[in-house]
């Protein structure tokens, strides 16, 4: 079989949408009329949407019911529970709420078209798209393409190149697969393309999409096991054979041990946040607080949480600002409490113990849709596997390929359990109600996106009066970057009341460092010094190794001559070094140093941190 070739029975428009849409969340391009941080929930949710349309329009032909299978149910209850949630606990409906609602939608009709002809042509297109973002890591490597973040190298065709490096790991799943079905000639072509899908995936230097793959590797490590084993056998003594299972052992607690050792500071900065969420579930584990809104009461929580006395010193080292719990049951307990985190799981197990069980009884592995059952399943235990130690439902691309291989899972079983037609009643019924929730999806993203294009517009203008800016508020009393615009407006005009009144409103919807040091700004202005050290204070907590928070209270203590606090506030800065050669850090430094040998003339020895600022 040729890599290119379609089944007779395969179905053109359902791959080109499907590939149209796995494409199209890969690449996040410029789309000339909302902001970068949007551009993916918009373009995956329209793309989305338009293979949600076709399925329908294919489930009136075929008649399959939509939910014959546990899992599409769970996934519609988890859907509506994160409308209800929003509607009920956040008191709007936001565009995460929309992207969760339309990705449900999708798992329910894609098994519809998920049939075995097209999911073997949607592999090949998804290990293919993941040869281009290699190449592109090859490149930026090689310091022939730039990256698209400040902070790393290789990054592929996204900002963070975790996203990158997972979405390849979920492709990888399809390599055996392919492997098998292409003719001898072009094997050796397709095994120098995995040579450079993995050199790009070591470049990409994401543990968590390596930890993937050994998780996929379970499942054809089953499948082949009675070939390993007689391999084994047949080469080894069985003394032997305990001996290079115990190296081995041995070898891959090596590894493990040394992943760790590699980024010390994030595995450990990520066991903060781990034990912080915990904490925040365990605050209100009914209902947690919102879906969307992890960032905004995670961030306020852990600067609590060190100004109660709390954390270690290494804790306080590696605390930063932080936007996913890099756990996904914890975030979805944090946003949507135990219930979140039960419906989440809940899809996962009424996926997992089924085709686990297929796995185990029925599975022939010279079956070539037996095969294409294996990669799907290597693809989900991929995705469960990264989703204990990253964020995976907020990384599009592969949040879309667990929603693929979940479809072609839930297509399967519903093939061979034989399952009878449902009547003309259920069949309207399920078509009214995903087609009603579709059509109301599309309404609601259109007039998001109406209202995301004039508030990029008025943002992105050069000349806004106060009077444009009021009447704007209408359209964007519910986004954040216009209110820190607005109070940045009045900051300027020096109308310090306006301005922080306008941050104040931001901070309803976000808790970015940056608002609260432009509170504390225009506290100073207005005379309000408790109010200054108070915001200082709690973005020094936010993230203890930043020093701009510090440097701060360092002037205010200064100027109100309180020499105990000088003298703790300038150890402080003393006992940060920052990292890299930033003339900031340096100059906060001087400062510290000069005001301690003011105050205090006896030689200080700090304690010295790195930091971050």
């Amino acid at each position: 079989m040729k890599l290119t070739a379609l089944s007779p029975s395969s179905d053109l428009i359902a791959i080109l949408l499907i590939g149209l849409c796995i494409t199209g969340s890969l690449m996040g391009f410029d789309i000339g009329i909302v902001r970068a941080e949007y551009r993916g929930v918009y373009l995956f949710d329209i793309l989305a949407l338009l293979v949600i349309f076709y399925s329908l329009f294919k489930q009136l032909l075929t008649k399959v019911n939509l939910i014959g299978n546990p899992a599409p149910i769970i996934f519609m209850i988890y859907g509506f529970y994160t409308v209800l949630h929003g509607v009920l606990f956040t008191d709007y409906f936001n565009l995460y709420h929309g992207y969760i609602l339309i990705s449900c939608l999708l798992a329910i009709t894609l098994p519809i078209i998920c049939t075995p002809s097209n999911f073997s042509t949607i592999v090949c297109i998804v290990l293919l798209l993941a040869f281009i973002e290699s190449v592109v890591c090859l490149l930026q490597m090689a310091g022939f393409m730039g990256s698209f973040s400040s902070h790393f190298q290789v990054t592929g065709t996204f900002e963070n190149p975790n996203v990158t490096a997972m979405f390849i790991a979920m492709a990888c799943c399809s390599i055996p697969y392919i492997l098998c079905i292409v003719n001898p000639g072009i094997r050796k072509f397709i095994i120098v393309a995995v040579v450079i899908i993995l050199i790009a995936l070591f470049s990409l230097g994401c543990r968590t999409a390596w930890l993937g793959l050994v998780g996929a590797g379970i499942v054809p490590l089953y499948l082949n096991s009675q070939s390993l084993l007689e391999f084994i056998k047949s080469f080894f003594k069985k003394t032997v054979g305990i001996i290079t299972g115990v190296f081995l052992l041995l070898l891959l607690l090596s590894l493990a041990s040394r992943m760790y050792q590699v980024k010390k500071e994030s595995a450990d900065g990520r066991k903060l946040i781990w034990k912080i969420s915990s904490q925040m579930i365990a605050e209100r584990p009914l209902f947690g607080y919102g879906f969307g809104h992890f960032e905004k009461h995670y961030n306020l929580y852990q600067a609590n949480y060190f100004q109660n006395g709390n954390g270690s010193p290494s804790e306080r080292r590696n605390a930063d600002h932080v936007n996913m719990a890099y756990n996904e049951f914890l975030q979805q307990g944090i946003m949507g409490g135990v219930i979140g985190i039960l419906l989440f799981a809940g899809i996962l197990v009424s996926v997992l113990v089924p085709s686990l069980r297929r796995l185990r009884h029925s599975i022939d592995v010279n079956d070539s849709n037996s095969r294409l059952y294996a990669v799907a399943l290597s693809g989900v235990i991929c995705f469960i596997t990264m989703g204990l130690f990253n964020f995976t439902q907020d990384a599009i691309p592969v949040w879309l390929m667990f929603l693929i291989f979940v479809a072609f899972l839930i297509s399967e079983a519903n093939r061979t359990t034989k399952q009878k037609r449902p009547s003309n009643v259920v069949t309207a019924f399920n078509f009214c109600l995903t087609m009603g929730s579709g059509l109301l999806l599309l309404v609601y993203l259109y007039n998001s996106l109406f209202k995301e294009h004039q508030i990029s517009s008025f943002l992105s203008s050069k000349e806004k009066k106060i009077g444009s800016w009021e009447a704007m508020l209408p359209i964007a009393s519910a986004d954040k970057s216009f209110w820190i615009g607005y109070g940045q407006l009045h900051l300027k005009r020096h109308n310090f009341s306006q301005a922080r009144e306008k941050f104040k409103i931001a901070l309803n919807l976000c808790s970015e460092k940056d608002v609260f040091i432009k509170i504390a700004l225009c506290d100073i202005n207005l005379g309000n010094h408790q109010e200054a050290i108070s915001n200082y204070r709690l973005v020094a907590d936010m993230q203890p190794t930043w020093l701009l928070p510090k440097y701060q209270l360092l002037k205010i203590y200064h100027q109100m001559v309180d020499t105990p606090k000088v003298i703790e506030q300038a150890r402080e800065i003393l006992s940060i070094i920052p990292k890299g050669k930033k003339s900031k850090g340096r100059a906060y430094h001087e400062y510290a140093s000069k005001l301690l040998a003011q105050y205090e003339p006896k030689p200080f020895t700090p304690l010295i941190h790195n930091s971050r600022f």
